[in-house]
């Protein structure tokens, strides 16, 4: 047995997973953070119209950036793991070979695609301008996908440290050179069209960046690891690529279902709203308020689970590949009680202390409309997190059309509860946030029945949450008994800083005390950020 088994040996359980987890989460906070720093000076130099023709070109970027990375990382990394876990080293070099050089044609493909296409996409769009900062990030796509590969393969072998690096090697490019860029064309007196292609720039730079950062990853990944390198693959690239595009079209298609089913509730909303009484501007203020104000907060806590989820895929593709139910329902287990331990209390903090969260980001006016919003769309926020976690796992052993007709599922009932909630004058645009609940709930029944009758693996997720609402409600009712009593007795009403800290301080407080944090997982938490 090679030591690269012993290391997967090691990690097939939940520290594994809050290992590769934190990293990730830790890289993925960071590119936030790079992001608003980004965003803020280059709204000055590029003003609203110069943000629009940069947003035009982005969000149709967002849909190439779609198809790239995110069914075909982690189709390379199931079967990575499948050939590595089975001793088939052979074969894993020849599906690594394979893909990068059928990934590469495709992702150059898109990319030259994108620049021929950029007059049609920005006229469909009606921001014809916006064409030339289309062609500046078009080979972007053909990097990405490329990263794609190597970060797929580097999460087969649980080596998640270096596509945590990549991506802030990423963020960073894209803060420097967008902003270094954009700076120079307009001191040079370009105009806005031409500015807002140089700041996109910096994405393409970025993304070439965490490509070369990734391939020098990669080499010392196989540098010691060449004892078999003589060996010959028993399978046909054909085959390989079958299976890849197997994996990888199920996957892209369901991540796709969302990025669809927003696009929908985009125009129903807008139609629905005015057809009970509300001007355009109105229903556009009402609609952007819940967009800008909720949404992100909901995408916040989705960010932090995605790693979970990246970190678990290998773990749960080892032990499908060894056939060992047991491992596979311990990291199953391990994956929703890591998830659920974070984002039970976010939900219910949002739920309950939504205006105060939302005050500390936003103006008070925007704030106070939007906090009944966000109160009836955190209970989404659970239900993608186990959702997200089950799919993952389904995905890993095999049943990658699961996710995309369970997602198919709740996009369904989100269209039929969103267009009757918001076309009543009792609901209006409180249907939304209802809608997304729906969304998920429905489509994480679907997958936990799919799962029973598929895998024959039941999750646990009533156990692994149960725990944290009974620590978290247990934390926000006592904040708001001492809120409460301060506002009544001393007039005082604290900040929404000292709300969450105390929040924090109380649930962490319980969960030691009912056993959810136990020694053990700190310790493992304490150890791995020492390494880092």
């Amino acid at each position: 047995m090679t030591k690269k088994l012993v290391r997967y040996d090691e990690r097939g359980n939940s520290e594994g997973i809050v290992k590769g987890a934190f990293s990730l989460t830790l890289s993925m906070l960071i590119v936030k953070i790079l992001g608003l720093i980004y965003k803020i000076p280059l709204s000055y130099i590029l003003s609203d119209e110069g943000m629009g023709y940069f947003n035009s070109a982005y969000t149709v970027y967002t849909f190439f950036y779609l198809i790239c990375n995110t069914g075909i990382p982690k189709a390379i990394s199931i079967l990575t793991t499948e050939s590595f876990v089975k001793g088939r080293y052979a074969d894993e070099r020849k599906i690594f070979i394979t893909s990068l050089a059928t990934v590469s044609v495709f992702g150059i493909g898109l990319s030259f695609l994108f620049v021929i296409a950029s007059g049609l996409f920005s006229s469909l769009i009606s921001s014809e301008a916006s064409s030339i900062a289309m062609i500046a990030v078009a080979p972007s796509v053909a990097f990405i996908a490329m990263g794609g590969v190597i970060r797929g393969y580097l999460n087969g072998h649980a080596r998640l440290l270096p596509i945590a690096i990549s991506q802030v090697i990423e963020g960073f490019g894209k803060l420097f050179f967008g902003l270094g860029f954009s700076y120079l064309a307009f001191r040079l007196g370009l105009s806005l069209p031409y500015i807002a292609a140089s700041a996109i720039f910096g994405v393409t730079v970025g993304a070439f960046s965490g490509l070369i950062y990734l391939s020098v990853s990669l080499k010392k990944e196989n540098n010691g690891n060449n004892t078999r390198q003589n060996e010959k693959s028993s399978q046909k690239t054909k085959h390989i690529l079958k299976r890849l595009f197997a994996v990888a079209v199920p996957i892209t298609a369901s991540a796709a279902v969302m990025s669809i089913s927003n696009i929908i509730d985009l125009g129903m909303i807008m139609s629905r709203l005015c057809s009970i009484g509300y001007t355009e501007q109105e229903a556009s203020a009402l609609y952007g308020n819940y967009t800008t104000l909720c949404v992100p907060m909901f995408n916040l806590v989705a960010a932090v689970i995605s790693p979970i989820s990246v970190a678990a895929l290998p773990l749960f593709s080892k032990f499908f590949a060894l056939n060992d139910k047991d491992g596979f329902k311990t990291t199953l287990k391990g994956a929703v009680d890591i998830s659920a331990f974070f984002t039970v209390p976010c939900a219910l903090g949002c739920m309950f202390f939504a205006e105060d969260v939302l005050k500390l980001l936003f103006e008070d006016a925007s704030a106070a409309v939007a906090a009944p919003l966000l109160s009836l769309l955190a209970p989404a926020m659970i239900f993608m997190t186990a959702l997200t976690i089950v799919n993952t796992s389904l995905e890993a052993a095999g049943h990658m059309s699961v996710p995309l007709i369970s997602m198919s599922i709740g996009a369904i009932a989100k269209v039929f509860v969103t267009y009757f909630l918001v076309g009543s004058e009792v609901y209006g645009i409180f249907g939304a946030p209802i809608g997304t609940v729906v969304f998920y709930f429905a489509a994480l029944l679907a997958s936990f029945i799919f799962m029973l009758v598929k895998t024959d693996v039941p999750c646990s997720a009533f156990a692994s949450f149960f725990l944290p609402l009974v620590n978290s409600f247990l934390s926000v009712l006592t904040v708001k008994l001492i809120c409460g009593y301060l506002e009544n007795t001393h007039g005082l009403l604290p900040n929404g800083v000292l709300i969450i800290a105390l929040c924090a301080a109380l649930y962490m407080i319980f969960s030691c005390f009912t056993g959810t944090l136990s020694k053990n997982r700190l310790k493992i938490m304490s150890e791995y950020t020492k390494r880092i």
